[in-house]
């Protein structure tokens, strides 16, 4: 190879790199400015799995907006005993999460129907009983500031406490490279979907399927119910997957023995002091309120927070 073919190699290399990182540079600055990652962060612990870092707001993909104020409560500032105090706390079915701006999600939702009311919202995806209990732990002037509790469930949060697993699914930082968290997050599960043979290592063995149902659990449950009642108007509201509105058998005989032990729970600790809706029960479900197989739509958050305040204007003042 001659000395003019080396230098033309190389000037074609070096524009090559100019042009990669130019393009590299750019998906970064767009992604930062799309607000990708202008999410949510959390803190982990064993004990509360993970919370809302306290004290956050944001524009997620420039159009949902979000907040979490000082009692990592998707709501605002926590200013207590200025009206009717209510906790409402779940899992994301009230956190509502990245795809729903806040005024769409459950608790500014249920706001707006109850008038004298104030909502405080406490919740993240994939909490059960235990991390809710611990939450309340945590904030017991929460607790006993709220005339009202309701309590959020679904099938699956009578098994055990959800723990922190994944920078992509709770992340505990914003990510060094917006471009990066995009590919990881969004673009290589695509295409591994599309490509099976690019899955990393191998495929895990069939387990036998966690519990639903945990003794410790529905007796944390039962305990703290009785708790609450002493002081608070309790309302569990217990929230079905879409494929139980759809009449499958096997789903729906697991949300009604979901529902049972749900019902055997609150008949044990306070009886008449604590009251169940039962929204598969409800007139007007239909699986056009939801967004996926288990989360409402905007639209499903309106029915589901009008049935949760003609419950608590039903109890009376």
């Amino acid at each position: 190879m001659t000395t003019g073919t080396r230098r033309f190699t190389s000037r074609r290399a070096m524009k090559l790199v100019i042009v990669v990182v130019g393009l590299i540079s750019a998906g970064e600055a767009g992604m930062r400015l799309g607000g990708v990652i202008d999410f949510p962060v959390y803190e982990a612990d064993a004990r509360i799995g993970y919370i809302p870092q306290p004290n956050q707001t944001g524009v997620f993909l420039d159009k949902n907006h979000w907040q979490v104020n000082e009692k990592s409560q998707g709501s605002p500032p926590w200013l207590p005993n200025r009206n009717r105090d209510l906790l409402l706390i779940g899992d994301s079915i009230v956190w509502g999460g990245n795809p729903l701006d806040q005024a769409e999600k459950l608790g500014p939702t249920l706001q707006r129907q109850l008038s004298g009311v104030d909502v405080w919202s406490a919740a993240a995806g994939s909490w059960g009983v235990p991390n809710e209990v611990e939450y309340m732990d945590r904030f017991p002037e929460v607790v006993s500031a709220c005339e009202d509790i309701v309590w959020v469930l679904n099938s699956g949060d009578l098994a055990g406490r959800s723990q922190w697993s994944s920078e992509l699914t709770h992340p505990r930082h914003k990510p060094i490279s917006a471009l990066w968290y995009a590919v990881e997050k969004y673009g290589l599960p695509q295409l591994q979907a599309r490509l099976p043979g690019l899955t990393a290592g191998p495929v895990p063995l069939a387990t036998e399927p966690a519990p639903s149902f945990i003794p410790e659990t529905e007796a944390l449950f039962r305990e703290r119910l009785h708790s609450l009642s002493s002081h608070a108007r309790v309302l569990v509201v217990l929230w079905p997957d879409r494929p139980t509105t759809q009449g499958l058998e096997t789903e729906r005989a697991a949300y009604q023995e979901f529902a049972r032990h749900v019902q055997e729970q609150v008949s044990r600790s306070a009886g008449q002091q604590v009251r169940v809706l039962n929204v598969l029960e409800a007139p007007g479900l239909s699986q056009d309120l939801y967004r996926d197989g288990i989360h409402p739509s905007p639209n499903g958050n309106t029915y589901l927070a009008g049935l949760i305040a003609a419950a608590i204007r039903t109890n009376g003042p």
